[in-house]
């Protein structure tokens, strides 16, 4: 993952370009109506892009550090079988 990942006109917290997966850290602000609707714009952008987005609430990072951790691992672990099954497919 890197950190700060520029991605066109937006900065991802955390990006895996080879499972083309993002992380995203979110304070309170996040879900109030106007941000949840620029976030959508975003999100949009991005999976137009084949990036998913992986939202995490800042509280969850520090008061459960292990359990987004596993979140994060899990997401990877999906997109990773994703691309396996995809790249299979297009081979035969």
């Amino acid at each position: 993952f890197r950190r700060q990942h520029p991605m066109g006109k937006y900065i991802l917290d955390f990006y895996c370009a080879s499972l083309k997966l993002a992380v995203e850290l979110s304070g309170g602000e996040h879900f109030e109506p106007a941000h949840l609707a620029r976030d959508k714009v975003r999100i949009d952008w991005f999976t137009a892009k084949g990036i998913e987005t992986l939202h995490i609430r800042n509280a969850d990072v520090l008061e459960n550090t292990s359990g987004a951790v596993e979140t994060i691992l899990q997401a990877a672990l999906k997109r990773k079988k994703m691309i396996v099954t995809k790249t299979a497919e297009a081979a035969s």
